[in-house]
């Protein structure tokens, strides 16, 4: 399964490889460069407790120290 995901990726990415740029054009890590006029307003972060922690941990089948514990993925090693 992993080896088809990967593969798929890397074709992906050799695709984008082939799409002709000209040397000009500046590398970007965004798209789409934002002016002031579209920028979206920062907010402030706003922490807030959650009312129904204590509920859904009690819900939970395995917790340690207030953290619910998940089984292992399986997975198998990569060649």
């Amino acid at each position: 399964y992993l080896r088809k995901e990967l593969n798929e990726q890397l074709r992906a990415i050799r695709e984008l490889e082939a799409i002709e740029v000209s040397e000009d054009i500046p590398i970007t890590s965004h798209g789409v460069p934002y002016s002031a006029a579209i920028m979206p307003s920062l907010r402030e972060d706003i922490i807030e407790i959650c009312p129904e922690a204590d509920d859904i941990l009690d819900q939970a089948p395995e917790v340690k120290e207030r953290y619910i514990v998940v089984p292992d993925i399986p997975s198998e090693a990569l060649e």
